[in-house]
């Protein structure tokens, strides 16, 4: 069972992840974001979630991720300024692949035993 548990987690968050990908890949490339295309892309997403089961997140960088998509999907509800939800889902976006790298850094091993030469 907690395969099959692990198998839907990660094809959750892989949709969370290319999806988001996918909104901020529009945003960084276009200068002038229109309205009919950002919600084209977030229906597509929400069609995307919908096809897949959604599972409980443990770890902080993929219920951060989960909360940017739904501030996303949520734009469908009502009208918004283009301008001001790229350089807030960007900013937001940033922060979020921050937190994936400091989950990746490395820690020194041995951060005591530096090389000493003997001066």
């Amino acid at each position: 069972m907690a395969k099959h548990e692990r198998h839907l987690r990660i094809i959750y968050t892989r949709v969370l992840e290319r999806g988001l990908n996918r909104c901020v890949a529009y945003l960084l490339n276009e200068a002038n974001p229109q309205e009919e295309k950002i919600l084209q892309i977030t229906s597509q997403i929400r069609k995307k979630l919908d096809s897949v089961q959604k599972v409980p997140l443990d770890s902080d960088y993929y219920k951060a991720l989960e909360q940017l998509v739904q501030k996303l999907l949520n734009l469908q509800a009502g009208s918004f300024d283009p301008q001001e939800i790229q350089s807030a889902i960007l900013r937001q976006a940033n922060l979020l692949q921050k937190q994936k790298r400091l989950k990746n850094r490395k820690r020194e091993k041995h951060k005591n035993s530096r090389f000493e030469d003997g001066n």
